[in-house]
């Protein structure tokens, strides 16, 4: 077959073969055909064709030399039309330039190994986790870690392993961790011990001793690019963990609170949020369901051993506006036989403290009790809700400063349930007058503020970018959690995804209780559905979107009214409208303009009618009872066509061809009833609440376009005349033209129900009344074949 086949046949085959190994081994001629740079270019080009040829030929990268690729460049050059090359990535740099770059990377780094388990990462880890055995039993020298670091400038996350906790090596290894960490800074200088690695570190203050202890011994010695205690302002991580726990859940955790007095012991401050923390230890409860067993004397025993006694009345004030305290009788009891307070000052305390809880979300519980406690509250809190907190278009920020209205947040009702960050900040939106916990607290602690600011502005400009960027958060995770996450997490794709957080781990960074009650529900549940109070409520809700309480999805009954005030607000601030309160319209939702309507209106008595069993009930349309712009002259017109009598006329009679006491009367007698059942329907002129609500919020997305149309004006006429315009329309507009097709829609289907399928849709937000229009279709004229 060898002196038979030429080597052009043997090519064909050699390109038909999806593996050809096996065949060049078959003899020594077809194993030199196959070493033949020619062959082994054509055969890639010929199998995968010329937009494949060169990754099939990459992936098979020990067939590939030199002149294979210059065979295969040339004829894949040569022969196809390639339009790509005129594109902006191939013209911004030369060919010349890339194979220079390619050649000055093969002379610097040489064959860079490619396997599993030899890249720099695996060989570090390897160092690592093998690191406390003797040096004749590592598979991985310190020769190859120090290439590693100082020819290929490799770069990971090391000091995590070297502070961790191994129950395998001796306790007291302080000495050792300081030893590594120092000697790591001498090899590289870019690598330093992160603000974020040193707070989980102070996590286990108590757990892991022996890491605890050489960071101290780091931040002694200066080894450390930041400070732990409070020498520098504004620069301590202690300070900075502690105030994490002013609003987070951890804070009522067994394991936390020894680890915050232990850090407070350690690294005292002076800064009254950190203070407040340590306070709180005392008096928070560790379970939802347990108070502090510890009696008042009790209490100042230990809070003068934590350092933080005397405490004052605004200590008491912060105290109870904590969100993870929910009950009151032991800190006034502290008040009072430590402090020393009298009935009255106590009634005052009480007071301020009920009224600043308002603007706590979640301290519904401890109004609650407050209110049991002290029943003269209920009235202050009304008075005070309906003299402070009423919000109008006045108090809201100018339409045209978008900035404003999207950072803007009424007072009241305020959503707290979310989820924080990873690192246990809270999101931005929460930011901007967030609880009052911290009001008095803030103000002592603003020379401290001002004084740091200035001392970061005399800094240079690189120290202060460092600072900020480079030396890392803090958050509220151990050492030992974090080294686990790292463990259990694909190293591949850890630039693109999130740790894996469990339950426990995120609860403690909420902040708010486990079983907190809403304010503005207890407000609800307190005051009512319809009372000034709860509608003051009503409208901060609106404002922040968290109608929850005041819209339940599974209780329509005790629904809070809407009112088109609800809507303006909204306009005003360009903000969508939650799908709850379309959805309360299409339930039959009654139609006011503002909460005044539904306070001071009374409920009308409502006019049952009759009709026979035999005949299916048309549902009328229920009177509007609060319409306020009805005239008098449309009552008076309807009262007329009521008393008018019908004429008699003989074209209304119906012909009857039944036959004399037979079944046929009825059958009359029904066609009669719903001749005038129908006359009836085609005479009323009576608005449905649905069909108000059509009219008014057409109206008001009327004036929302004509708002638009003439800001877009104003910004063309600003801009250059070539400059094209895109202006967003704001999600008010957006989500009421498409609720108000959704409306109308219902609006169709009712009337088609009562007046059958030929009625046509009618614009209630034009004309000049406001009555039900309905137009009866003409009859089909019957065709006479001639």
């Amino acid at each position: 077959m060898e002196r038979i086949c030429a080597d052009e046949i043997l090519q064909l085959i050699f390109f038909e073969l999806p593996n050809p190994t096996s065949f060049t081994l078959a003899s020594k001629r077809f194993h030199a055909l196959s070493q033949d740079p020619y062959v082994r270019a054509h055969y890639f080009l010929s199998r995968y064709g010329r937009m494949e040829a060169m990754y099939w030929a990459l992936s098979r990268g020990r067939i590939l030399t030199n002149r294979v690729i210059d065979i295969a460049m040339h004829h894949y050059f040569r022969t196809v039309s390639h339009p790509f090359i005129k594109t902006t990535w191939t013209r911004s740099m030369p060919t010349s330039v890339f194979a220079h770059l390619m050649v000055v990377a093969a002379d610097m780094y040489g064959h860079i190994p490619q396997a599993k388990g030899e890249d720099d990462g695996s060989i570090f880890s390897n160092f690592l986790t093998q690191s406390h055995l003797p040096a004749d039993r590592r598979m991985v020298k310190w020769e190859e870690v120090r290439d590693i670091l100082g020819t290929y400038k490799y770069r990971d996350f090391v000091f995590r392993k070297m502070f961790e906790k191994v129950s395998s090596l001796p306790e007291d290894r302080t000495d050792t961790i300081v030893q590594n960490v120092r000697e790591l800074r001498k090899l590289d200088t870019s690598m330093f011990l992160s603000r974020t690695v040193a707070a989980e570190i102070c996590m286990e203050a108590r757990t892991n001793e022996a890491a605890y202890s050489a960071l101290k011994k780091l931040n002694e010695s200066g080894d450390l690019l930041f400070e732990l205690s409070a020498n520098v302002p504004g620069s301590s991580v202690v300070e900075e963990l502690l105030k994490l726990f002013i609003k987070t859940r951890s804070i009522t955790n067994n394991s936390t609170i020894p680890v915050l007095r232990a850090l407070y012991s350690d690294f005292p401050s002076t800064d009254p949020t950190v203070r407040l923390v340590i306070i709180l230890t005392v008096f928070v409860p560790t379970t939802p369901t347990t108070t502090p067993t510890m009696t008042a004397p009790a209490m100042r025993a230990k809070l003068e051993s934590l350092g933080v006694a005397p405490l004052s009345r605004t200590d008491i004030v912060n105290v109870l506006l904590n969100p993870f305290i929910d009950r009151h009788r032991a800190v006034i009891d502290y008040a009072k036989v430590v402090i020393g307070m009298d009935p009255k000052e106590i009634h005052e305390l009480v007071e301020e403290v009920a009224i600043k809880c308002l603007e706590v979300g979640c301290k519904g519980k401890l109004l609650r009790r407050l209110v049991d406690g002290y029943a003269h509250l209920k009235e202050v809190i009304a008075a005070v809700v309906v003299e402070k907190y009423q919000l109008g278009l006045e108090q809201l920020p100018d339409a045209d400063d978008e900035e404003a209205c999207a950072r803007y947040r009424a007072s009241l009702c305020r959503e707290y349930c979310f989820l924080v960050g990873l690192d246990g900040t809270e999101p931005v939106q929460e930011g901007e007058g967030e609880d009052v916990v911290m009001d008095e607290v803030d103000g002592e602690d603003g020379e401290v503020e001002e004084e740091s600011v200035d001392e970061l502005e005399a800094l240079p400009e690189g120290e202060v970018q460092r600072d900020v960027s480079e030396l890392g958060s803090i958050g509220q995770d151990t050492l030992t959690n974090m080294i686990r996450q790292e463990e259990s997490y694909n190293r591949g794709y850890r630039r693109r995804g999130y740790y894996r957080y469990g339950y426990s781990d995120m609860s403690a960074k909420l902040t708010y209780p486990a079983d907190s009650l809403q304010v503005g529900k207890w407000i609800k549940e307190q005051f009512g559905l319809r009372s000034p109070v709860t509608a003051v409520f009503m409208i901060h809700a609106v404002v922040n979107d968290s109608l929850g309480a005041y819209l339940p999805y599974d209780d329509v009954q005790n629904h809070v009214p809407i009112t088109l005030q609800h809507f303006k607000l909204l306009a005003r601030l360009g903000r969508g409208t939650c799908w709850s309160m379309y959805r309360d319209i299409e339930k039959g939702a009654e139609f006011y303009f503002d909460a005044s309507d539904y306070l001071n209106s009374q409920p009308m008595a409502k006019v049952k009618a009759e009709v026979k069993t035999e005949v299916a009930q048309l549902a009328i349309p229920p009177v509007a009872s609060s319409s306020r712009k009805a005239s008098s002259s449309r009552l008076l017109a309807e009262k007329n066509i009521s008393k008018r009598r019908p004429r008699r006329s003989v074209a209304s009679g119906i012909r009857s061809y039944a036959v004399p006491d037979s079944d046929d009367e009825d059958i009359a007698d029904v066609e009669e009833m719903t001749s005038a059942m129908q006359s009836i329907a085609k005479r009323r002129k009576v608005e449905t609440n649905l069909q108000r609500w059509i009219k008014e919020l057409s109206v008001l997305l009327k004036e929302e376009q004509r708002k638009y149309k003439e800001k877009r004006k104003r910004v063309e006429k600003a801009a250059d005349p070539d400059t094209k315009i895109r202006l967003n329309k704001s999600e008010f507009m957006k989500t009421l033209a498409s609720n108000l097709r959704s409306l109308r829609k219902k609006d169709l289907d009712k009337r088609r129900e009562l007046y059958g399928p030929d009625v046509e849709e009618v614009d209630y937000s034009e004309g000049e009344d406001d009555e039900y229009q309905i137009k009866t279709t003409r009859a089909r004229k019957r065709k006479i074949a001639s």
